[in-house]
């Protein structure tokens, strides 16, 4: 068996960060993938704090323009700058307010660890798509999260007819399968809300096929981040 791909399943806290933590998994799976370096450890801090065109930190965004942001400045550690969601960019000495937050990495002249050199959209609707990208690394899905049934999820195949429709939540996708028990089909997701939730952080929700926009929406518009590379010293 070769080298584990992605890295621990994280705990977001009560920032709205879904969006940086699949940006950052994606990234390190991409590098593990070309490089094979497993020890690289990214961070969705600077994604939260630095990465504001599109994308509105704690108050949410979307992996796809933080792969655009990657592509551009690349990453820096992890450990040169930890996730603290626990003090809100305005608190932070120097800081304005959380529209504007201070850009540590900028401010500290932080290198760049890692980076993608490009990224991908795949089509919409079509779940066969996520299972060939797959062969490649990681997708990034959105999907309706506010689900009472999604927020208590506790194992097995997720299918909720009912699910809500509205994107406000960011997952990767790692794999798929079929449950040996029910006979459904699964996309096997990788989460960020901590080993207490799901299966260890992970989710199995059914495949709907194409046509759909999958449950939950997952399959409305995913994409996925390409070529990843480390820089000296990373």
């Amino acid at each position: 068996m070769g080298a584990p791909i992605l890295p621990p399943v994280y705990n977001q806290g009560q920032c709205g960060a879904c969006w940086a933590f699949v940006a950052t998994a994606a990234t390190e799976a991409a590098v593990r993938i070309t490089t094979g370096d497993i020890a690289v450890n990214l961070s969705p801090q600077e994604l939260i704090d630095c990465d504001r065109i599109y994308d509105r930190g704690c108050a949410g965004g979307n992996p796809m323009f933080a792969f655009a942001y990657i592509a551009i400045n690349g990453l820096t550690s992890d450990l040169e700058y930890p996730y603290n969601e626990n003090l809100p960019p305005f608190l932070r000495p120097g800081s304005g307010d959380d529209a504007h937050p201070t850009c540590q990495r900028r401010m500290h002249h932080l290198p760049a660890r890692a980076s993608i050199d490009y990224f991908r959209v795949l089509p919409s609707n079509k779940e066969s798509e996520i299972v060939t990208a797959l062969l490649d690394g990681p997708v990034a899905i959105g999907v309706c999260g506010q689900d009472m049934s999604f927020l208590l999820y506790t194992g097995g195949v997720f299918q909720q007819p009912s699910c809500c429709t509205v994107q406000n939540h960011a997952m990767l996708i790692v794999g798929y399968g079929i449950d040996p028990m029910s006979g459904l089909e699964y996309f096997l997701a990788h989460n960020s809300w901590g080993t207490d939730w799901g299966e260890k952080g992970y989710m199995r929700i059914a495949r709907r096929g194409d046509g759909t926009p999958g449950e939950c929406n997952i399959a409305i518009n995913p994409s996925q981040a390409m070529g990843g590379r480390l820089f000296d010293g990373g």
